[in-house]
């Protein structure tokens, strides 16, 4: 067994038995703040009292929480702020073009895929030459402030959004894998005597024997493979081919591992060959149009209903539908990442945390109170807060043995898996949409609760037990090959914010639409009729100027590699 693996089975055996030292990375940014103190050892104040609200907008579709959620209630104590949340609802770059067309912003915003378009727009306040008044924030960010300004253009050196994940403290111990892959029902693996299926013709041969063997699941018709092309989340549609040649996630280019030079993988052999397998999925049954029509909320509804065998998708992305699944107990439903690739290349689904930069939360230039808004930012990167935030309240949410390790009760824990009560009684989404402390907390308990050593070994079911045993696993992500090394600084590119209005922009756009409009014609194609299809396809992809966009990747590459 390769040393990385044993590492881990070490790590997680004394995770499980609650022994496991804090650590560190490897430097003292690793270190979580102190609760009340700032990295001077001067207290931290809290905010001033006088009640105020500030509107916030999220492009991500999600739910604020409840009104009288005690949680919330408590920051609010602590703070005087009052946070009104809106989620997107409808399209995104609409949604943002009728606030900048009408000059009715929020005082704060998550662009999500739409942060060029904002700060194009001049939206947001630069924040450069105000993080360090803020000590929680300053002490946060400092090791990666060369990744929050922007690399080039008008807006370099400038600071606009502040990242709201993967500011990571203490040992890396991925319990799970939220980042990309091609995923498989546990039930799949089982009936099929616990394989590890590593090419595609593996994958789905497996597939396809299951949806034969059983053609319903609870009554209803059983889904071999499931290809979501909505909106920007049809990365499930594009992604694919970079991965199955090894590569990590650099969005639409990969980027040689020797040279960092950046090139297109959709107009290649290799791409063409994973479409092509798609094309002959589909005529054997395995896929179904449907799938190329359908929305994320009907498209998390399949996944919710136990009946999608697979897809490729990045974890984070089907969670909620895995956890109705959860819910109601239906373990062998959920999914498990799988390291397929084509032949002669090793997986890279795995990446240790990765601070990407200029990718969270802004505040606007019609912010209220730009200072009282940056304490309040600041006061809730406290310990403290953060517990508060990712635990909830002692005593009712969670409980704190002899050892001051953080534990929950099975009432508490089942409560914990309802998304209804967890909006009406936790602080998901403060936490969520906010910069936050993820991973080890300094007195050793996880940020995550759901990740704690403890919770994570009392929540796991007999039946993942058993199936992880099958295999010589304690963990899902072992199914993966683990890095061996940190990411490049320039990784990953899917960060980089493409100037808005610029060729580059206008490059990827086509060749975003291009793809999402044909690869799905190009899948249901008679089989006869695929290379034509796809000779088609590449010679539409030949009038966009891709160049264009793979120069300013380049650059860009070239920039932050400097």
């Amino acid at each position: 067994m390769k040393k990385s693996k044993i590492l881990i089975l070490l790590l997680v055996v004394c995770l499980v038995v609650g022994i496991m030292a804090t650590g560190c990375k490897k430097d003292e940014v690793d270190k979580t703040p102190d609760s009340t103190k700032d990295p001077t050892g001067k207290e931290t104040e809290a905010p001033k009292k006088d009640p105020i609200t500030f509107t916030y907008f999220s492009g991500d579709q999600n739910q604020a929480p409840a009104e009288g959620n005690p949680v919330v209630e408590k920051v609010r104590e602590l703070t005087g702020v009052t946070i009104e949340f809106e989620f997107l609802v409808g399209d995104l770059f609409e949604k943002m073009g009728t606030m900048i067309s009408g000059q009715d912003l929020p005082d704060l915003m998550n662009p999500s895929q739409a942060r060029a378009l904002a700060m194009e727009n001049g939206v947001f306040i630069d924040l450069s030459d105000k993080i360090g008044n803020y000590p929680n924030i300053k002490s946060h960010y400092e090791p990666y402030m060369d990744r929050l300004r922007a690399a080039s253009g008008e807006s370099k050196d400038k600071i606009y959004l502040l990242d709201i994940w993967d500011r990571y403290y203490g040992d890396w111990t991925p319990v799970e894998h939220g980042g990309p892959g091609f995923w498989i029902q546990k039930a799949v693996l089982a009936d099929a005597g616990y394989p590890i299926p590593k090419t595609v013709d593996e994958y789905f041969d497996l597939l396809l024997n299951y949806k034969e063997k059983y053609p319903e699941i609870d009554g209803q018709p059983t889904l071999g493979y499931e290809v979501l092309s909505y909106d920007w989340r049809s990365f499930c549609l594009k992604n694919p081919p970079q991965h199955l040649i090894g590569h990590p996630n650099d969005g639409d280019v990969v980027v040689d591992k020797e040279t960092y030079e950046a090139s297109l993988y959709q107009n290649t052999d290799y791409a063409k060959k994973w479409y092509k397998k798609l094309n002959e999925m589909y005529h054997k049954g395995l896929i179904s149009a449907e799938t190329f029509t359908q929305d994320y909320d009907a498209y998390l509804q399949k996944i919710s209903q136990g009946r999608v065998l697979g897809m490729f998708d990045q974890g984070w992305n089907f969670q909620d539908g895995v956890n109705v699944l959860l819910q109601e107990e239906k373990y062998d439903r959920t999914y498990v990442p799988l390291p397929i690739t084509f032949e002669g290349y090793t997986d890279s689904y795995m990446d240790p945390p990765t601070f990407v930069g200029g990718n969270g939360m802004g505040i606007t230039t019609q912010c209220k109170d730009v200072e009282r808004a940056l304490e309040y930012i600041d006061y809730c990167l406290n310990e403290d807060v953060q517990k508060l935030l990712s635990w909830g309240i002692e005593g009712e949410h969670y409980h704190v043995d002899e050892n001051g390790m953080f534990y929950r009760t099975e009432e508490q824990r089942v409560n914990a898996r309802d998304q209804d009560w967890i909006n009406k009684n936790l602080g998901d989404q403060l936490y969520a949409q906010f910069p936050k402390i993820q991973g080890i907390y300094s007195d050793g308990n996880w940020c995550d609760a759901n990740q704690q050593p403890s919770e994570f070994a009392a929540t796991r079911s007999e039946f993942d037990n058993e199936f992880l045993d099958n295999y010589g696993f304690k963990l899902v992500t072992e199914f993966l090959t683990m890095p061996t090394e940190e990411s490049p600084a320039y990784y990953p590119v899917w960060g980089y914010t493409v100037p808005d209005g610029s060729d580059a922009q206008t490059a990827i756009n086509e060749l975003t639409d291009l793809e999402n409009t044909y690869l799905p014609r190009i899948i249901i194609a008679d089989e006869d009729k695929f290379d034509a299809a796809w000779d088609d396809y590449m010679a539409r992809m030949e009038k966009i100027n891709t160049q264009a966009y793979l120069d300013w990747v380049n650059s860009e590459i070239k920039a932050r590699m400097e």
